[in-house]
């Protein structure tokens, strides 16, 4: 089962130690397993603020130890919130919770009563079946197993959850809330200014930009004055507001689990402490999304460019000598009956820009004169390796035309990197 690892700050751990017995008192009456901690590590947080001054604040990291509920033939899978714009899956670790969840509304499945509930829980029995529950189902639900039983877990990792935040007290005061443009824009101005920081990366030692994010509302005293400075820029405004006309138009049904919840998460007015974690994947998602469009931009521009520039070199089943640099390599599925058996397709350009490819039945290499030093009589052989260039021995096989380029397909391929001895000393 994976581990589950949360990073508190140390001043929250006395709390957390407090609701830990409570959960597990109310675990006693549940008939369920006992819950516990152990700390790995502790370290300190720091940060400079605009002035160049440096801030700390003692973290620890601790484990979550314990059984997740495993109920008489039923598995505990995970919390559905629901929302007006769709229902938000918050799957357990190991577990998921199918698509068909994702539109549901907050019905039981054992009393078919429609209340206005926030949260359901998602089981599994050992058949394979689904069932949404609600807390206050009847207790005769699954053979006497009542809904808090089912929600007794979900309430653990909420807590450690909460433990997270510096700004938890442990008090019962209305939860805070801020607007989601306003939320999404601290984290852009962040991401910007330090980059995106995971939960898991922060784990290693740090703070997530969620969690930094969150600060800046709910920061008081002291830890306020901790915070560094942070300005509005034009460019933290565009891709806050990016960011969200991306989430918030995209389709959730061709979407995976992890987009569809943000979709639902963009379309909420305002965001608790609940929500920043996930809601500050926003940024980070649409910032990779763009990367893809951009690659997907350059790859087209260069293919048009070699379009332009590329020819047939060569002449068919006529040995040739060619000086090419290595563009690209790619692993290509084994020969029919032996399907474990990679092929290999490598990508070359001469120095006109025209396109030379061959197909290998094996990881290739080439003579590498700059190991001849060590007192070999023949060349030793080097790995190829993209961007290197090459002597190029082979024999064209075919002239064809690939995504609208020229190239010329070669086989029977004795490469030798081009680099003198005297070269590769006064390197």
């Amino acid at each position: 089962m994976e581990k589950l690892i949360f990073t508190i700050p140390e001043v929250n751990l006395f709390r957390l130690n407090q609701k830990i017995e409570q959960m597990n008192r109310k675990a006693l009456k549940l008939s369920l397993p006992q819950v516990s901690s152990v700390v790995h590590k502790s370290f300190l947080q720091t940060w400079k603020d605009a002035y160049g001054r440096k801030h700390m604040m003692p973290y620890i990291e601790l484990e979550l130890l314990g059984e997740r509920p495993k109920i008489p033939g039923w598995t505990f899978c995970g919390t559905l919130e629901h929302t007006d714009a769709g229902n938000i899956l918050r799957s357990m670790p190991g577990s998921e919770i199918p698509e068909s969840f994702r539109n549901v509304k907050a019905v039981c499945d054992h009393c078919q009563l429609r209340r206005d509930r926030k949260d359901t829980f998602v089981v599994l029995h050992e058949s394979g079946d689904y069932k949404q529950v609600g807390r206050r189902c009847i207790r005769d639900f699954l053979g006497g197993v009542t809904p808090e039983q089912l929600g007794w877990w979900a309430e653990i990792i909420q807590t450690f959850e909460d433990a997270e935040d510096p700004d938890s007290d442990g008090t019962t005061h209305p939860k805070f809330t801020v607007s989601i443009q306003t939320y999404i824009q601290t984290v852009a101005e962040l991401a910007l200014r330090y980059g995106f920081v995971s939960r898991q990366a922060a784990e290693q030692g740090g703070q997530s930009t969620a969690q930094l994010a969150w600060l800046f509302f709910t920061a008081k005293g002291e830890e306020r004055r901790k915070l560094p400075e942070l300005e509005t820029t034009d460019a933290g405004l565009k891709l806050a507001a990016d960011a969200l006309t991306w989430i918030q138009t995209i389709d959730p049904k061709t979407a995976n689990h992890f987009i569809h919840n943000l979709h639902i998460m963009s379309q909420k007015e305002r965001l608790s402490h609940r929500d920043c974690g996930l809601s500050a994947y926003i940024i980070e998602s649409y910032r990779k999304e763009i990367l893809k469009v951009e690659a997907k931009r350059k790859a087209a521009a260069e293919q048009y460019e070699a379009s332009k520039t590329s020819e047939h070199v060569g002449e068919i089943k006529k040995r040739s000598v060619f000086t090419l640099t290595l563009d690209k390599i790619v692993a290509l599925p084994g020969y029919a009956g032996m399907p474990d058996q990679n092929r290999f397709l490598y990508s070359f350009t001469d120095d006109k820009g025209n396109k030379i490819v061959w197909f290998a039945s094996k990881a290739a290499d080439a003579f590498d004169p700059r190991k001849l030093d060590n007192g070999e009589m023949y060349p030793s052989r080097s790995e190829l390796k993209i961007g290197m260039t090459y002597t190029c021995k082979a024999t064209p096989k075919a002239h064809s035309i690939y995504n609208g380029v020229k190239q010329t397909i070669v086989t029977r391929c004795d490469l030798t990197l081009v680099q003198s001895k005297m070269e590769d000393k006064a390197s």
